[in-house]
C-alpha cells in the first residue's frame, strides 16, 4: 500500500485516478476537503454511483492491486448507506461491520486510519 504522510502531496495518487489537484493554502486550518462529499444535488443518484466507482478506484490504486470482492462490496454498501460521508463516518461504518463479524475488512480499516492519520 502507498503511504499517505500528512503534509505530502496525493498529486501521483490524484492523477492515476485521471483527477484534478486542487492546492489549497497550507496555513489556512479551517479549510478542507471532504472526498464524499456530493456536491450535484439534481443528479444526486449518477454523482453517488460516480463517487462509489471514484472511490473505489482511489482505494485500488493506493492498494497497488485489485480490491477483493468484499472489499468492492464493502465500500459499495457503505457510501449508498447514506448521502454524505466523511472518512472518520465511513471508518466508523467499517468498524461496526467488522464488530457485527463481518471479514476482509482488514485492508479498507489501515487505509482510513491512514487517511485520518492514526
Amino acid at each position: 500500500m502507498k503511504e499517505i504522510k500528512k503534509g505530502t502531496t496525493y498529486e501521483e495518487i490524484v492523477k492515476g485516478i485521471s483527477g484534478e489537484v486542487i492546492y489549497i493554502n497550507p496555513t489556512d486550518s479551517v479549510t478542507t476537503i471532504n472526498p464524499f462529499e456530493i456536491l450535484n444535488e439534481s443528479e444526486k443518484e449518477d454523482a453517488l454511483q460516480r463517487r462509489v466507482a471514484d472511490m473505489q478506484q482511489l482505494i485500488k490504486v493506493l492498494k497497488e492491486e485489485s480490491l477483493t470482492d468484499v472489499e468492492e462490496n464493502t465500500i459499495e454498501k457503505i457510501l449508498l448507506s447514506k448521502e454524505t460521508h466523511t472518512v472518520r463516518s465511513f471508518y466508523q461504518d467499517l468498524i461496526q461491520l467488522k464488530e457485527e463479524g463481518q471479514e476482509g475488512l482488514t485492508f479498507l480499516i489501515q487505509f482510513c486510519k491512514s487517511m485520518l492519520g492514526e
